[in-house]
């Protein structure tokens, strides 16, 4: 950043000189009011360039809470036995660490028991780097008739505007001729402060085997987008089942998924969405430099100087321009 504005300070010096015929320099105005411009635009360009500077180096990461209420599930029902088991933990651990609920449902034969796991990994959560929500359902491994459910739900607050990015997968097979193999698939990201359900994906399928994506169906939403500071709910829920408690079945049947949530302080002076700030995201700002029908945002200090010393370059540019006219 402070080359490219020495690069640029350079460039306005050069531009204002041009050589003689004995091989040395001279000022292409001698105009003392067009050194005097030159002069005050160098010197705007030089505390902007600075300015921004200082503002890199003092940031201070955004940051993603999680609330207390926040929960990760295993939950395992054995439909002949009549047999539900649900282990939670919650409150989860701050984001960098993992946490597993796992469980074992096991009935009057011990050959045939029904084990899910729920694992919720998390990376990120210092400095600018992002914070990556995973859950895993793996294994679900079932072996008599019922369902086994891996859920995640997810209350954070995130304190500044964050970019969000949603995927994941669930996977589903064995088969047994006298049941229905059943298979649930929710994910969703709502907004706690308005109601609004920024991305919802409710899947529910039948057969085997199945393979399903999220956004797969008629999702609600986008996978990616913005999240506003506020208050946020991101749920999922991967089932894996028989048929309801019609039948008696000794059957083999598994499912296994993960899904991820990333989240992503911007940064708002890559113009050209290429992971730096560097000269070509000046060009774009340049291409925009003196427009004023931007939309506006609620102007902090920071936002006002830099402004301020934006339309004072301008305004010198045009000072410029005419006095080259004349």
């Amino acid at each position: 950043m402070v080359e490219f504005f020495t690069e640029v300070l350079e460039d306005k010096i050069s531009a204002s000189i041009k050589p003689n015929y004995e091989g040395g320099y001279k000022m292409k105005h001698t105009s003392s009011s067009t050194t005097h411009v030159l002069f005050r635009m160098s010197l705007a360009i030089v505390i902007l360039g600075c300015f921004v500077f200082s503002m890199a180096t003092n940031a201070v990461a955004n940051s993603v809470t999680l609330q207390d209420d926040s929960y990760v599930k295993s939950r395992a029902r054995t439909f002949w036995w009549g047999h539900t088991t649900n282990h939670t933990v919650t409150p989860l651990p701050l984001p960098g660490q993992a946490i597993s609920a796992a469980l074992q449902e096991q009935g009057n034969y011990p050959d045939y028991v029904n084990n899910v796991t729920t694992t919720l990994t998390s990376t990120g959560g210092t400095g600018f780097a992002p914070t990556v929500f995973t859950v895993v359902a793996d294994p679900q491994d079932m072996d008599t008739d019922g369902y086994l459910e891996s859920l995640l739900c997810l209350h954070f607050t995130v304190d500044a505007q964050f970019d969000y990015d949603i995927s994941g997968y669930y996977n589903t097979s064995g088969s047994h001729s006298s049941v229905t193999e059943k298979t649930w698939f929710y994910v969703w990201l709502k907004n706690l402060d308005t109601g609004e359900y920024l991305f919802t994906n409710e899947q529910y399928q039948e057969g085997d085997p199945i393979n399903l994506t999220v956004g797969d169906g008629s999702p609600l939403g986008d996978l990616f987008g913005t999240l506003p500071a506020g208050n946020y709910e991101f749920y999922v829920k991967m089932t894996v089942g028989t048929s309801s408690e019609s039948g008696w079945a000794f059957l083999d049947r598994d499912g296994v998924g993960a899904v991820t949530l990333e989240l992503t302080s911007p940064c708002e002076g890559d113009f050209d969405n290429d992971g730096d700030v560097d000269g070509s995201d000046l060009a774009v700002f340049a291409a925009d430099f003196g427009r004023t029908d931007c939309p506006c945002i609620e102007e902090s200090y920071e936002t006002g100087t830099i402004y301020f010393l934006k339309k004072e370059i301008q305004r010198l540019k045009g000072e410029i321009a005419e006095l080259k006219g004349q």
